[in-house]
């Protein structure tokens, strides 16, 4: 506190009064304000404090000293409670002598309502001794720390900070840290390397930085700076902490806290490995468990991509909006990542397999699901050495292309397997606590989490340590049954706001993580009975129970719409749904056998009629999208398509009895959809086998395909001048190979056009083109040259029909220079023509043209 601005606070009786004490001497009729004056020139004086000091009593003495220790200042409750042992009329009794010896005064403006304040003046404090054992005291180290400083350390000893006034402030984290309990849950929050450090000065008084270096190491640089200068732990007697060589020390009484901290672990703040993780003794209220649903959401999307079909990636991996309907129906997972992890599973270990640029479920892959054992340890071992995984979505790079990113995660999801090593199973544990011995057991997890630019490419954005482990426990360990974790929502939070957020191992993942791949893993995984049949309703719903062998619930999957999940499975039997299961090539008979030996209700008649319709009219109608056909089975059928406005518009011209072409603009899935509606069941042929008749896959780039089409246009171009052939089939398979051209630019179709219209016209006239251009001018029969004006206007007329050039004479005399033209239009007054002598178009006046011969030069000019 500032002298002048405490004794603007006193009466002007107390000022006289202190004066008076004091020994000094002042004018009778003195005011206020020269009375202050004069005491802050003489009170600050050391010798004065000195004489002051000792005049007053030893208790009084100590008060004095002990505040001064104290940093000088304190709250009026603390002062009562510290150096009066809580009697309020000893203090006021004592302040008032203090204040008139000008030494220790009371402050009730500073906080206003927030409390009053009694303190040492700071021109005083220098003046008064302090013992060296009350040297660097919290209070008075936490006093010259800048208010930021200090709103940071409450915020990371997530302390409640209501009021930002640094006397308040300094109260918060002093009773903090002077509670064992407060401040042992603060340690576990530093580094290993920061509490090895605090050991090192428990062991001894003081020590310097340059000590601490050669003793610990050159790496100790940066954590201890961090304690010195963002902490109020440690000062330096009589020293400025920036000097190498001044003694450092920690503040007495935290010291005291300290010790009794190391003193219950052992001798060192340093605790043993096995005791940081923190154990809950009573289950969370809400727990996630996902095992249970692991295999049954696995056969659900498995079904789903047989009975999709869904587009393979260029480099692996199914579209996202491909799997939406996969998300929908999973149990308890909302997260979109958990039915990537699936599909990256069933990729990998060969459950789906790749049939060209479509994804088909592998004929085993039913039988395989009903290997619990195998599909846990392979799904765990993916999520430990896949480099495909991302913890947010399944990486889209080259198999083999491992870049820094996934190197890092794959390294880091080895060192948290070992972590979880050390966890007791079925025993629930703080989530906060089990980073913290992350920290200490893993350099590379410490490394990450301390320096985390060194692995900037880890995930996009800013990631950290905390983010990446709560993701690991929240989504793929829990996805596999590894552990199960409480209070969900608290994985959202931070590390520090995450104080509920909670898990468990579970006994399979404990397995797992020991790599023990034996019958524990069947632990948490409902049992399938092979006894289990499904319920087929006559209204075309099928009940599936939750213990149906996934074989047969894989396809059930692929014959039926999948509607809800539930305690029972419910799914709708449809004609699509029959035509599909069709087009994959099962027969009608195959269909009727699944649903009459694994229906508990056997196999009703509306279903089988339904199947029976489906039988007959299945394959009438086939679409082939490659070429873009389409063929029915009779001809009286083609002429019913075309009596149906709608249907008729997507057809193009009728190529044969049977066979119809797709006009340019429609797409074969929208008319797919449309003959459904309309009641027929069409089959889309989608295989591009080449072994089969009259049918191939050929592969062209872009640019081959733009050539391909240049020749196809100025060939039909010119045999549609010289035969009356119909060419439909030809004009057809150029749209349809322009159709694949729609995003391409369209210079070089147009280029190779030219090139071959030229090449055309050179074998069609089969002549050399001198020779012919001769020829035209032999065949002119007028007046050549020609110096009147009706012979001249025949002479361009002849010369514009042939593309001949003309020799002219231009200007307003006779003797005019001469011109090379190519004509290409003329008017009654004007001449339209390219100018060889002045390289460009020009127009010309006929009534200033006096001579014109014609050439037996031909020009090759569009017009």
């Amino acid at each position: 506190m500032k002298l002048r601005t405490i004794l603007s606070q006193q009466s002007l009786i107390d000022l006289k009064k202190m004066i008076e004490i004091s020994g000094f001497t002042a004018e009778p009729h003195s005011n206020k304000t020269i009375l202050i004056d004069l005491l802050c020139r003489f009170l600050p004086d050391p010798k004065n404090v000195f004489a002051r000091l000792h005049a007053l009593t030893a208790e009084q003495r100590n008060v004095v000293i002990a505040l001064s220790a104290e940093g000088g200042e304190l709250l009026e409750e603390e002062a009562i409670e510290e150096l009066f042992d809580g009697f309020v009329h000893r203090f006021h009794a004592q302040l008032t002598t203090l204040t008139q010896a000008g030494l220790v005064f009371r402050d009730t403006i500073t906080l206003g309502t927030g409390g009053t304040l009694v303190g040492i003046p700071d021109a005083l404090l220098k003046s008064i001794p302090v013992p060296k054992t009350d040297q660097g005291r919290l209070r008075s180290i936490m006093k010259p720390m800048s208010i930021g400083l200090l709103r940071t350390f409450a915020q990371k000893m997530t302390l409640p900070i209501t009021d930002t006034r640094r006397p308040l402030i300094i109260r918060t984290i002093h009773n903090a840290l002077l509670l064992s309990d407060a401040l042992k849950q603060y340690l576990q929050t530093l580094s290993e390397d920061k509490r090895t450090i605090l050991d090192f000065f428990l062991t001894r008084e003081s020590a310097t930085f340059q000590e601490v270096v050669q003793t610990l190491g050159e790496e100790m640089t940066r954590d201890l700076e961090d304690l010195l200068w963002k902490t109020p732990f440690f000062h330096a007697p009589n020293e400025d902490l920036t000097r190498t060589h001044a003694p450092i020390a920690i503040a007495p009484d935290l010291r005291r806290v300290l010790c009794h901290i190391a003193q219950n672990q052992g001798g060192q703040l340093e605790s043993q490995l096995s005791h940081v993780i923190e154990v809950v003794p009573k289950a969370p209220p809400t727990i996630h468990n996902n095992a249970p649903y692991l295999l049954h959401d696995l056969a659900t999307l498995l079904g789903l991509i047989e009975r999709k079909w869904p587009r393979r990636l260029k480099r692996g991996g199914i579209p996202k909006g491909d799997l939406r309907d996969a998300t929908h129906f999973c149990h308890g997972q909302a997260d979109p990542g958990y039915v990537e992890f699936l599909s990256l599973f069933a990729e990998t270990s060969g459950l789906v397999q790749a049939d060209g640029n479509i994804w088909k479920t592998a004929p085993e892959a039913g039988m395989r699901l009903e290997q619990v054992i195998d599909i846990r340890k392979t799904l765990f071992l993916l999520w430990l050495e896949t480099d495909r995984w991302n913890e947010w979505a399944a990486d889209r790079t080259g198999r083999n292309a491992r870049s820094p990113r996934l190197n890092n995660l794959q390294d880091l999801r080895k060192e948290i397997a070992k972590g979880l090593q050390s966890c007791e199973p079925e025993t629930w544990m703080t989530y906060p606590s089990f980073y913290q011995f992350l920290m200490r057991f893993s350099e590379r997890f410490k490394q990450f989490a301390e320096t985390p630019s060194s692995v900037r490419n880890l995930v996009t954005g800013s990631t950290t340590a905390d983010e990446l482990l709560r993701r690991m426990l929240s989504a793929a360990l829990t996805w596999m049954g590894v552990v199960h974790i409480g209070n969900a929502e608290a994985f959202l939070c931070p590390l520090h706001q995450g104080t509920q957020a909670v898990f468990q191992m579970t006994r399979a993942g404990s397995a797992l993580v020991h790599h023990q791949f034996n019958e524990l893993l069947l632990d948490g995984i409902p049992p399938q009975n092979p006894q289990s049949k499904f319920v087929v309703q006559p209204n075309y719903e099928i009940l599936s129970p939750p213990d149906l062998p996934c074989s047969r619930y894989l396809t059930l999957c692929a014959l039926a719409d999948l509607k809800t999940q539930d305690v029972m499975t419910r799914f709708h039997l449809s004609r699509e749904a029959i035509q599909q299961a069709m087009g994959r090539g099962l027969s009608g008979q195959e269909i009727r056998q699944f649903f009459a030996h694994y229906s508990a209700t056997g196999l009703p008649d509306m279903v089988d009629a339904l199947i029976g319709e489906c039988e007959n009219k299945y394959g009438e109608i086939e679409i082939t999208p490659s070429s873009g056909f389409l063929s029915v089975a009779t001809e009286p059928l083609l002429n019913e398509l075309y009596a149906q406005h709608n249907i008729a518009e997507t057809l193009g011209k009728r190529l044969s009895p049977t066979t119809v072409a797709l006009a340019s603009k429609t797409r074969p899935e929208a008319l797919m959809q449309l003959l459904h509606h309309k009641g027929y069941m069409p089959h889309m042929d989608r295989e591009q086998s080449v072994g089969r008749e009259d049918r191939h896959q050929v592969i062209f780039t872009n640019s081959e395909i733009s050539e391909l089409v240049g020749y196809l246009e100025s060939s039909s171009a010119v045999l549609a001048g010289k035969s009356d052939a119909q060419l439909d089939t030809l004009h057809h398979l150029i749209k349809r190979l322009k159709r694949t051209l729609r995003q391409t630019s369209d210079a070089q179709k147009i280029q190779a056009a030219q090139h071959y219209q030229e090449a055309f016209q050179q074998v069609v006239k089969g002549k050399n083109m001198r020779e012919e251009s001769l020829e035209d001018l032999l065949r002119f029969t007028g007046t050549n040259p020609a110096t009147t004006p009706i012979d001249i206007r025949a002479i361009i007329t002849y010369a514009i029909d042939r593309h001949l050039r003309v020799e002219i004479t231009y200007g307003p005399t006779q003797e005019a220079p001469q011109r090379i033209i190519e004509p290409f239009s003329e008017d009654h007054a004007m001449l339209y023509a390219f100018c060889q002598t002045r390289n460009g178009d020009r127009v010309f006046r006929l009534d200033k043209i006096h001579f014109a011969r014609l050439t037996s030069e031909r020009f090759q000019r569009s017009v």
